[in-house]
């Protein structure tokens, strides 16, 4: 890993802590935090294309664009389901997976799926039979857990 990915990796890092604690806390990830995470997707994808990795630079930028037009149609399809900051961070997320490499995404997807999953589950567990409860779960943390622990065991 060069010292620019390294920086923006670590950016990334700081970024989604402050990421799960807002989605915590409001239910809602924030634009302010969540947009400069494509600046530093775009960082990693023009170090890339500088230093020839032209592979990797469209990699980046596919994986991008990919995950936040899946997230898109889900959207649109439950937008009840999954928020539009979900939508834009998952875009985020996309892009320093496919950055990692083709297993980051594969786990990073099925990862991000079972940890939803799971949560989804033990909100609905939580509340059921509780009046006036809501199980309305911030996914940003699971999101970010799944690409997380995708980016540190895949092998690239």
């Amino acid at each position: 890993m060069t010292p620019v990915a390294g920086a923006a990796f670590a950016l990334f890092a700081a970024l989604s802590l402050a990421l799960t604690v807002v989605d915590v806390r409001s239910l809602r990830l924030p634009d302010a935090l969540v947009l400069p995470g494509y600046a530093l997707a775009g960082v990693l994808a023009l170090s890339d294309l500088l230093s020839g990795e032209l592979e990797r630079a469209a990699r980046t930028a596919v994986g991008a664009t990919a995950f936040f037009a899946g997230a898109l149609l889900l959207h649109r399809v439950r937008p009840d389901g999954l928020g539009g900051g979900d939508v834009k961070l998952l875009g985020v997320a996309g892009a320093f997976l496919a950055w990692r490499g083709p297993d980051a995404v594969a786990l990073g997807v099925a990862a991000t799926a079972l940890l939803g999953a799971a949560t989804a589950a033990s909100a609905l567990l939580t509340v059921r039979g509780t009046p006036g409860a809501t199980t309305a779960v911030p996914f940003g943390p699971v999101i970010l857990a799944g690409t997380w622990w995708a980016i540190v065991v895949a092998s690239g």
